[in-house]
């Protein structure tokens, strides 16, 4: 009798590809049977790296993959919860996560230990408009510029001298196995991740009982937690890719803590706040979160930045 069998989609980069296959082991521990594939494809966002990271919708990264997952060509999309938009297409859910891995932001230089000892005027490569604004009110001197592409590619613009440092999730290099090149990991307080980084999320079709039956028995329930706080907080404020929004959240025990940020592109302005609560309420806590920051004023920087 044949093994009952599951397609995994995801994009087709190598920590894209590396993910899926950490999804296809933890699948396999508890379904040992199981024939899983992997399936790979480009997506929009991938296709545009011609285009400055400010001009791309956060779906570009998502909705190929969503689409083979509505039309039946997978099972399963992997993301990196990071790149996933809260509003999901009509039909698809998502259903689980895996363990998280390290969600602080890293600086990689050949030339400086920390931000503090980089040169006045430092050229700091990043993409994200939320890493600029937090690295420009830490230090106002540092030339932020644009980077795109792939992990190993802003790697070799580095040690090109295009850049003096750069920003990156410790996660994705951690995953690649290339932890060597961090040179220091950025204290939450000055770079506060994004909502989900470290985390991988497993997108599925709400009618597939028999999927959502598999993945439910790997979920893993901290990272849940913290990442459906963190999400809430980020469709609350209905924040995208675009606005410089940032959320950390942490469980122990049954308590979970979230803090979260707004801030103007340029830094001037950050508006902080951070709530606890229990884990039977995460998404009311990143949704009353949100709240706070609007009262504080988050909502004109939030208006601004459209």
């Amino acid at each position: 009798m044949a093994s009952e069998s599951l397609v995994l989609g995801t994009r087709k980069s190598k920590l894209a590809m590396t993910q899926a296959e950490l999804a296809k082991a933890h699948l396999l521990k508890t379904f040992p049977d199981l024939d899983i594939q992997i399936r790979s494809m480009d997506t929009q966002g991938d296709a545009s790296l011609h285009l400055d990271f400010a001009q791309l919708d956060k779906g570009m990264f998502t909705k190929t993959i969503e689409n083979a997952l509505l039309n039946g060509n997978i099972d399963v999309a992997v993301h990196s919860l990071k790149d996933l938009p809260t509003d999901l297409p009509q039909g698809l859910e998502l259903r689980a996560v895996l363990p998280r891995e390290d969600s602080r932001d890293v600086m990689v230089s050949s030339i400086a230990a920390n931000l503090d000892l980089l040169l006045l005027g430092a050229r700091v490569g990043t993409g994200s408009p939320r890493r600029c604004a937090q690295l420009l009110a830490y230090r106002n001197d540092l030339k932020v510029l644009p980077i795109r592409g792939n992990v190993d590619t802003r790697l070799k613009k580095l040690d090109h001298g295009d850049y003096d440092a750069l920003v990156l999730a410790a996660a994705g290099l951690k995953r690649l196995n290339l932890e060597g090149r961090i040179t220091t990991y950025l204290p939450i307080d000055i770079m506060m991740p994004p909502p989900g980084q470290g985390a991988i999320g497993l997108e599925v079709r709400q009618e597939d009982e028999r999927v959502q039956q598999m993945l439910d028995q790997i979920n893993h329930t901290q990272t849940w937690h913290e990442v459906s706080a963190e999400r809430a907080f980020l469709k609350a404020l209905g924040g995208g890719c675009h606005i410089p929004i940032a959320a950390q959240s942490e469980c122990q025990s049954n308590q979970i803590n979230i803090a979260g940020l707004v801030a103007s592109p340029d830094g001037q302005q950050i508006i902080r706040s951070q709530l606890n609560g229990d884990t039977g309420h995460v998404e009311y806590l990143g949704r009353k979160l949100a709240s706070e920051l609007l009262q504080k004023g988050a909502e004109g920087l939030l208006n601004d930045a459209i």
